[in-house]
């Protein structure tokens, strides 16, 4: 079926055969960027995401040496779009979107990466020349320690410095160092969202707020808040206040859109405070829970058309013809479609031309429909294969959710050909199905009622099949013997077979954080068709579980195989657990749900959320 298994044993070596697998080149001088926007600061910024050498089964090597750069500078990093800096939230949350996402707190990291591939805006670059202008233009580890090279560490850093208190400054933010005192600085702090008990619908944005208040009798300096969390949309955030006078107040907000697609979970989130001196607030806990959106479930209905110039209107593939897949899609779910998208990949080689292979739709409310697409293909002459192979998807880009399957259409190299007749209408004699082309083996597309009627365009005698009109330019097939030819105009409706609808999956949702190792997992699901088995995966990033099946059922020996049920015991580790239930019709259409439980520990469950006053 064209699958293959790529197997990786080769590692990565440097000249020296020393290797640098998982861990990568390490620089002599370390460069971190240092970034101030009007939402989002990245001042003291070292969470670097999922790298190869976080996944427990990365590959290893004896001659991997776990060497660290020797000196570490951090700069001001300039935007390369200040405009949009001043922008409203709004705007941005508007760019985000049509560019595929709506996630704008990510957009730091992949603007500060590419940055190197502009040397307009590469300080890297610059950097590394001053450097070397400073140690006489002589690369060494000895001239990188030299005391030319310290100077010039101890001078570009407090540049850098420079340039970021006085970014900080027209902020309000007053981040020069102070002197240290006799006395104490006795700071407090209180976080607050403005949300309602921290409750966060996805695709919204919470604020986190918070207030800092020098109640003692000496000035603190360079007073700062960062957020510590497993949620990478918490992660570092970070709260400016510089310097705080004796009874002095100050307050930071910082809005944190959740992407629409966020699943249901709860997260402990420690505010972590930091004073110049170390008379900083003592940290706090912040619990915020995010509601998932309701979904949607994505049916659809295909029909193969060779109504153009260049084929034969048989329904059938043939070598040499251009034709159409008319799709229309239905959304059987409970949430409305954001953003669905409809793909559709040849997987059949190079003579089976699909000319447009994507379409945007609009968004589809709970049980209705699109309209329709037709996706547009060539079967060139030098197409040699018995059968033509496609892979059809249908995907909400925002919500991250679709069904996808894989439509298998003859090819015949003789094909049969049609005699028109038109005027004449085809009256059922009794209950009919409507099929797809004019061959015996062609899928149903559709069921009419006795004593229905259709207008007859073509009819297939060598098959015995009728080519009717099933109305906007849509043809169906009728065996000739299932009703008898009138004059006059169709009569009566027939209902579509739609070919693709996932299963209907409803779980018990528990509770999103517990201190029980392990929950009750309660769920059902129905098919028009089959339901073939469930599996269910756990994934915890913290106890190093990358994505562990725990459960399995075989639907196979069920007297019902359109239903099943499900009650069974899901271990959780420490952490967040990221818990996926799938449910298969087959290899392709399948439905799934995933939120996160976390499992609390001695240490966490000790650790009590601040009391947030919810605007």
């Amino acid at each position: 079926d064209g699958s293959s298994l790529k197997l990786t044993i080769g590692q990565y070596l440097t000249p020296g055969n020393e290797s640098i697998q998982s861990v990568g080149i390490v620089p002599d001088v370390a460069l971190e960027p240092m970034l101030i926007k009007k939402n989002r600061l990245a001042l003291f910024h070292t969470f670097q995401g999922m790298r190869e050498q976080d996944l427990t089964e990365h590959l290893t090597s004896e001659n991997t040496k776990n060497e660290k750069s020797s000196v570490t500078l951090r700069y001001y990093f300039e935007s390369k779009h200040p405009q949009k800096d001043k922008d409203e939230t709004a705007e941005e949350d508007s760019e985000a979107e049509d560019l595929g996402g709506d996630d704008e707190n990510g957009d730091d990291e992949s603007e500060i990466e590419s940055a190197s591939f502009s040397a307009k805006v590469d300080r890297e670059i610059l950097i590394a020349e001053d450097l070397l202008s400073s140690i006489g233009n002589v690369y060494s580890k000895e001239m990188l320690s030299s005391p030319l090279a310290k100077a010039f560490y101890e001078r570009k850093q407090q540049e850098e410095l420079n340039k970021v208190a006085s970014e900080l400054s027209k902020l309000g933010v007053d981040w020069n160092p102070i002197q240290s005192t006799s006395g104490d600085a006795v700071l407090a702090a209180v976080v607050t969202t403005d949300k309602k008990n921290n409750q966060v619908m996805a695709g919204d944005t919470i604020t986190i707020s918070v207030v800092v208040t020098n109640k003692g009798k000496e000035t603190a300096g360079q007073v700062r808040a960062q957020l510590k969390s497993e949620n990478p949309l918490f992660e570092e955030q970070e709260f400016i206040f510089g310097k705080l006078a004796p009874g002095q107040t100050k307050m930071w907000q910082t809005p944190i859109k959740i992407p629409s697609s966020e699943i249901a979970r709860l997260d402990n989130i420690s505010v972590q405070f930091f004073e110049q001196h170390g008379h900083a607030p003592r940290n706090q806990m912040l619990q915020v829970e995010t509601q998932e959106l309701k979904r949607p479930r994505f049916a659809y209905r295909y029909e193969l058309i060779d109504t153009e110039k260049t084929a034969n209107g048989d329904g059938v593939l043939t070598q040499g013809e251009s034709v159409r897949l008319h799709v229309v899609v239905k959304n059987v779910g409970l949430g409305a479609a954001l953003k669905p998208v409809a793909l559709l990949r040849s997987m059949s080689g190079d003579n089976l031309l699909v000319n447009q292979g994507r379409f945007e739709l609009p968004a589809i409310e709970p049980n209705a429909e699109n309209g329709s697409i037709d996706f547009t293909f060539d079967v060139l002459p030098e197409f040699q294969d018995t059968d033509a192979k496609f892979e059809l998807q249908v995907y909400d880009s925002k919500l991250a959710e679709g069904v996808t399957d894989k439509l298998t259409f003859p090819v015949k190299k003789q094909p049969i050909m049609g005699k028109d007749d038109q005027g004449n209408v085809l009256l059922l004699l009794q209950d009919e199905n409507i099929y797809g082309s004019a061959y015996a083996d062609a899928q149903v597309v559709g069921k009419a009622k006795k004593g229905s009627g259709f207008a007859i365009e073509k009819i297939f005698e060598g098959t015995g099949f009728f080519r009717v009109s099933l109305g906007k330019n849509i043809p169906g097939f009728i065996k000739k013997e299932a009703g008898t030819i009138k004059k006059g105009p169709p009569l009566g409706t027939f209902d579509w077979v739609w070919q693709v609808t996932p299963p209907k999956l409803e779980v018990l949702h528990p509770a999103l954080s517990t201190k029980k190792d392990s929950f009750l997992l309660e769920m059902s699901a129905v098919d028009d068709e089959l339901i073939r088995d469930a599996f269910v995966f756990v994934r915890n990033s913290t106890s190093k579980i990358d994505e562990r099946k725990v459960f399995y059922q075989s639907n196979r020996l069920a007297k019902n195989q359109k239903q099943m049920s499900i009650r069974s015991q899901v271990p959780l580790w420490p952490g967040l657990n990221m818990i996926t239930v799938i449910v298969r019709q087959s290899e392709e259409v399948q439905s799934r749900e995933t939120w996160i439980v976390f499992r609390q520990t001695e240490a966490t469950s000790s650790e009590k959320p601040s009391k947030v006053d919810s605007k």
